[in-house]
């Protein structure tokens, strides 16, 4: 018993020593611009660095960084690591000592250390791909709260595609330190980029004209000409139109883009991969993901 504590804590030692190496470029792919960052600084000195920061959220920043990971933090946990009830006296001297990046690396650690790869027995023998498979349904069950039940033989577009495929597979390519390829481009990835692009743009366009329309409204009494007024008039409907019609096809291209690698198409071949990728995993990268010795 004492022994297999002792085991737990080294694994999970492990397991937060790599989450806080990879922690400073995940936050700035969160944030979306390039970080200095280091494992003793404070997030909020972090999120200072980005322009306009005023207007960040936290909590959005918490999320989609454990994304990164394959992690998904509930609303109370982002907002109770936040301290978002504090008021902002109290947060500074009870929650903003604790608001570093070392006790995120914690937080997601122990998401992260709640799965691992153990060979499960199948008839009556240790088999390696069917503790993989056990694997990948628990993180499923953990992620998406029980309601994608599969089994080995059913295809993994059948149940993961978008936003829920982009979770789980980060988990995936984690437990398996990387052993399984990344997820691939489609045309729809493509569609879905260009879609989302022109909607906010046209969306841009549209304040844009309404700014003018109003500056030249109050400075200008009347407006000089109807032509001048029609144009601005054909200019909004035309920048609406391009909204209603390409922000909802962005999100129906990324809801059903299917990004599933070649050569995976059902979770036995996704767990027959991770199996067989132990054989090339490091020592050290072995023992920090939970996957004991390579076979």
């Amino acid at each position: 018993m004492v022994e297999n504590r002792k085991s737990t804590q080294r694994e999970f030692a492990a397991c937060r020593t790599r989450v806080a190496a990879a922690l400073p470029h995940a936050m700035s792919e969160a944030c979306g611009c390039s970080l200095n960052l280091a494992s003793s600084d404070r997030i909020d000195t972090a999120i200072r660095q980005i322009p306009g920061w005023e207007e960040v959220d936290f909590a959005d920043v918490l999320d989609l960084t454990a994304a990164r990971f394959g992690v998904r933090l509930s609303d109370e946990e982002a907002r109770a690591f936040c301290g978002d009830e504090l008021a902002p006296d109290e947060w500074e001297r009870f929650a903003g000592k604790h608001f570093t990046l070392d006790a995120l690396a914690t937080l997601i650690a122990r998401k992260l250390a709640c799965v691992r790869i153990r060979p499960d027995a199948a008839f009556g023998k240790a088999c390696v791909p069917a503790g993989c498979f056990v694997a990948i349904r628990e993180i499923a069950d953990e992620l998406f709260e029980g309601h994608c039940r599969f089994g080995p033989s059913d295809t993994i577009s059948r149940f993961f595609r978008g936003r829920d495929l982009e979770l789980l597979w980060p988990r995936l390519r984690w437990l398996s330190c990387d052993q399984i390829p990344e997820l691939r481009a489609t045309w729809l990835t493509s569609l879905s980029g260009v879609l989302f692009g022109m909607g906010v743009l046209s969306g841009m366009t549209f304040g844009v004209l309404f700014l003018i329309f109003a500056a030249v409204s109050a400075f200008s009494s009347p407006i000089s000409g109807p032509e001048w007024s029609a144009y601005v008039i054909i200019g909004w409907m035309l920048c609406l139109a391009i909204v209603a019609v390409a922000l909802p096809g962005a999100w129906l291209a990324h809801r059903f883009d299917d990004r599933v690698p070649d050569g995976i198409r059902t979770f036995r071949d996704l767990a027959m991969l991770m199996a067989q990728g132990r054989a090339s995993v490091p020592t050290s990268c072995a023992d920090e993901s939970n996957l004991g010795t390579p076979f």
